[in-house]
């Protein structure tokens, strides 16, 4: 039996070829604005040297059944790339240039369309920062746009959305006008293409935990108790929520 697959692909093509998903108990959004900035930084300069950029492994459970990814290790480069595509759909909605590219976007990376629930994230987040990061990343013409932070994570989260702003219009600047939108389709390709991921997909939740223990994600370390946490979660299937009180009710180290 297939254990692993691995795919050698661009960080933005992952968007497009599956539904992803944080599992409940995963941390939650942690990346401060040093290592936004460092990782777009790092992004455009190898952008403005044509040259491959490798962000590292994602690692991932397949669901059997509806083929949806639970990342496990990557949520933070994830998230914060999601954020920077978001930044792009929004600007050209903005300055009402580059409808295509913009509906290319919203249709093929961003959201999927679900008879159930109408239009779906193709990334979410973990339960505490779920909601809020749906909201941010929906169209701003909503009155009630930026979302009110009620916790750490999505006062992270929002001010890693408005870093995503503030450098792709500095990047839409730096070109005419008229080649705003070409530009920044250019970034779209690189992000597909050029940004380069190993992302595993693990068939085995057992087999997933020894994987994502031996390796680092980008951001914060993950703890042994997280690891731990991670594994157990993963076998509790439905009773996650008894799980989680469970842990809740434990005291830390």
């Amino acid at each position: 039996m297939k254990t692993f697959s691995f795919d050698d692909l661009g960080i933005a093509k992952i968007f497009a070829d599956f539904s992803l998903s944080i599992p409940p108990h995963q941390r939650d959004y942690a990346w401060t604005d040093e290592q936004v900035e460092q990782l777009f930084s790092d992004l455009e300069a190898a952008y403005r040297s044509s040259s491959e950029y490798f962000l590292g492994t994602i690692v991932a459970i397949e669901d059997k059944i509806t083929g949806e990814l639970n990342v496990v290790d990557g949520q933070q480069r994830m998230t914060t790339t999601y954020l920077l595509l978001t930044a792009i759909r929004d600007y050209l909605e903005k300055h009402d240039i580059g409808k295509e590219i913009s509906n290319s976007l919203q249709n093929s990376y961003l959201f999927s369309s679900d008879r159930r629930e109408g239009f779906k994230q193709r990334l979410s987040l973990n339960t505490d920062d779920r909601a809020y990061f749906k909201k941010l990343t929906s169209k701003r013409e909503q009155k009630d746009w930026p979302p009110k932070e009620s916790r750490t994570s999505h006062r992270l989260l929002n001010a890693a959305y408005f870093l995503a702003e503030r450098r792709i219009e500095t990047i839409a600047k730096s070109v005419s006008g008229v080649d705003a939108p070409e530009t920044l389709n250019n970034w779209i390709d690189f992000l597909e293409k050029s940004a380069q991921v190993i992302l595993l997909r693990a068939h085995d939740e057992a087999r997933a935990f020894k994987m994502f223990e031996t390796l680092n994600d980008r951001g914060l370390r993950t703890s042994q108790a997280d690891l731990v946490k991670s594994y157990l979660f993963g076998l509790a299937n439905r009773q996650v929520g008894v799980a989680r009180r469970c842990c809740a009710n434990q005291p830390r180290a």
